[in-house]
């Protein structure tokens, strides 16, 4: 009896250093040459690769993929769809917690410019959702877009978008919610949202509203 269970042990204690030993690779191999990190967490890292033909920032730009990559597969799973002929857009901002990327997604062309915010469980497959980024203009050669995105530990998303139009100025935006429950929320809207203002810190959800600063909670 005894040295069954000894013998376990030692098994027990093999496959733990096996997998302690697989984690720096698949970490290793989540990080290709070349590839620029957007966003890490415990179980997935999000990077964008490619020539980059934008301005020096965090986010993606133009000529870049954005991939999001699990630690324990060290496979890569392309977030987006890829634009084609005369459409510009791509992955913009994203956020990750655990496995669960979100993200700004637009697409373009010549008199329109459209935005979507998703998230997807890298680990299943499952999206969780897919929205447009703004409420619409009515308007013909209208232009959305995501400027800011949070995740939170408990997977409730936020971010700001943002919609103009040639018979619409100045640009308006809005601040937008998806709690973990699936219900959706509009927080603030208004030409004086800090488009880059949004920040997520235990549970509690800021943003700058002209001079103001605002809150709500994002469990």
């Amino acid at each position: 009896m005894r040295s069954r269970l000894a013998a376990a042990a030692a098994l027990t204690a093999m496959l733990c250093c096996a997998q302690a030993a697989a984690r720096p690779a698949q970490r290793s191999r989540c990080l290709p040459r070349g590839a620029r990190t957007l966003a890490v967490d415990s179980g997935a890292r999000v990077v964008a690769v490619g020539a980059r033909t934008g301005p020096p920032g965090p986010g993606p730009a133009g000529g870049e993929r954005v991939f999001a990559c699990l630690f324990t597969r060290g496979d890569f799973v392309r977030l987006g769809a890829p634009t084609a002929g005369l459409g510009e857009g791509g992955v913009g901002v994203v956020a990750l917690s655990g496995t669960v990327v979100a993200y700004g997604e637009s697409t373009g062309g010549i008199d329109f410019f459209d935005a979507r915010v998703a998230a997807l469980d890298i680990a299943t497959g499952h999206q969780l959702f897919d929205l447009p980024a703004a409420t619409s203009t009515g308007r013909p050669e209208s232009f959305y877009g995501v400027d800011s995105i949070a995740i939170s530990p408990r997977l409730s998303v936020a971010w700001i978008g943002s919609r103009s139009s040639i018979f619409e100025t100045p640009v308006t935006y809005e601040v937008h919610t998806v709690l973990a429950s699936g219900r959706q929320a509009t927080l603030d809207c208004g030409p004086g949202i800090s488009p880059g203002s949004l920040r997520l810190a235990q549970g509690t959800l800021t943003w700058t509203d002209g001079r103001s600063s605002r809150s709500a909670p994002l469990p």
